[in-house]
């Protein structure tokens, strides 16, 4: 039809990644945490097959947010199109550590939160509470360096990978990577008030009998 198609892609860096996919991983429901891989080159080798190299645009996402104030912002300017005229809401839909530790417990109790729209709505709205009612700040945000154990084993294949096709530079894994760390680090709840979240259920006409186990 004569239509040019630009493809515009923002690379997270390895540990931004890991905890951006491990936090979705976990709203969707996940119980056991595992190694998690960027997969830059399966992915990035697709586009670079199907998009010529002048249609395919590849940034690091620190760098546009830092330079745009966010990616929207950062996408708009690279299409050419003015911001200023496009009114859009912007949700950050981050957890925050706590909120994150609570949701994976509750992945983990003998109950079926997932398979039936009613169950996944109920999800949803207990996501939603838990945001609401520990915001993301900077003192309760997930620590990436502590989520070091969930790196897959060929993250440097893939670092190379970047850094040779696309001079994209990302640290390689520093340490050794233990994924028990990074499991008890999720897993810890001790620094969370019973009767903090007591109130919030009880605020949401929640029965205590239904949140003993937490």
């Amino acid at each position: 039809r004569g239509i040019n198609v630009k493809t515009i892609c923002f690379l997270r860096d390895p540990k931004g990644f890991v905890a951006s996919s491990l936090q979705e991983k976990i709203k969707a429901g996940l119980q056991d945490v595992g190694p998690i891989s960027p997969l830059y080159r399966k992915r990035l080798r697709y586009f670079r097959k199907m998009v010529t190299k002048q249609n395919f645009i590849l940034r690091d996402y620190a760098d546009v947010v830092s330079q745009h104030a966010d990616a929207v912002a950062a996408f708009y300017a690279l299409c050419g199109l003015d911001s200023t005229q496009i009114h859009a809401e912007r949700a950050n839909t981050g957890l925050s550590l706590t909120a994150t530790r609570l949701l994976l417990r509750l992945n983990r109790l003998q109950m079926a939160t997932l398979g039936t729209p009613q169950k996944l709505k109920a999800r949803q709205t207990c996501i939603d509470l838990l945001s609401a009612a520990f915001p993301r700040t900077p003192t309760d945000s997930l620590d990436p360096d502590a989520l070091s154990g969930l790196q897959a084993k060929n993250l440097q294949e893939d670092i190379d990978y970047v850094a040779e096709m696309y001079a994209i530079d990302y640290a390689a894994p520093a340490g050794h990577q233990n994924l028990r760390d990074a499991d008890n680090y999720l897993s810890d709840v001790t620094t969370i008030h019973r009767d903090t979240v007591a109130d919030i259920l009880n605020h949401h006409d929640i029965p205590i009998a239904s949140h003993q186990t937490l």
